[in-house]
């Protein structure tokens, strides 16, 4: 049994927008997007085996990574709704 909100009139179980909805959860979690509309990633290979990766190559894997400009519009898909 749902309630319905008084001030919006719709039902409280389904509070969600359909973008929230829509949106693939799984590359929502691994993107960041920057305050100017840039897509970020984070360095693949950073944890796995770390004790053989040299000191070097694990202070250049750290932070993000720029997503490439032929992926944005894929990227831009999964992060909005899928109507």
């Amino acid at each position: 049994m749902s309630r319905k909100s008084a001030a919006t009139g719709l039902s409280l179980k389904y509070k969600k927008s359909e973008a929230d909805k829509n949106m693939r959860k799984s590359v929502a979690k691994r993107i960041k997007v920057s305050k100017t509309g840039k897509l970020l990633r984070r360095q693949v290979a950073i944890d796995h085996f770390r004790s053989k990766k040299s000191g070097k190559n694990i202070r250049l894997k750290r932070g993000w990574r720029l997503i490439p400009r032929g992926y944005e519009k894929q990227f831009q898909r999964y992060l909005t709704s899928r109507n």
